[in-house]
């Protein structure tokens, strides 16, 4: 149900309209995100715990998002007049993945959603073997 609750009202700003084939998609939309959702929740194991001092990792990101929209758009128009076959890399960076325990898995946690917030980069995943962060990054690297 929270699931519901927390997707339903995303879809609907971002649709931005009220016909009924967008609510209807909206609602089919909501319903598979509040299932999956529900699924993540029950097949977690462990808890995740995060400290407070991490939400600035929230605010660095969240303040990415205006140049990533402005990264994006200049690569939509870039690609029109100049088509290529890729506009973005793949990039690794250190990160420390710890060794599995609730802390560990809150700050991992945070990192893959955060650091995908930003509509040019996206979080392919944190390599707990060798201690790095893989992630797309659309448009040139850093």
């Amino acid at each position: 149900m929270l699931g519901l609750l927390i997707a339903a009202p995303f879809y609907w700003l971002l649709v931005d309209t009220t016909s009924s084939p967008d609510l209807w998609a909206g609602g089919a939309a909501a319903l598979i995100a509040a299932g999956a959702y529900n699924a993540a929740y029950l097949e977690s194991r462990e808890n995740a715990a995060i400290r407070l001092r991490w939400l600035r990792i929230v605010l660095r990101e969240l303040a990415k998002v205006p140049v990533g929209v402005a990264i994006v758009c200049r690569e939509v128009f870039a690609q029109a007049l100049a088509p290529r076959r890729r506009r973005g890399v793949i990039e690794v960076e250190p990160f420390d993945a710890g060794e599995g325990s609730a802390h560990d898995l809150g700050r991992r946690a945070l990192v893959e959603g955060f650091r995908s917030f930003a509509p040019n980069t996206v979080v392919i995943g944190v390599d707990p073997d060798h201690d790095r962060l893989l992630f797309h990054r659309l448009g040139p690297g850093r």
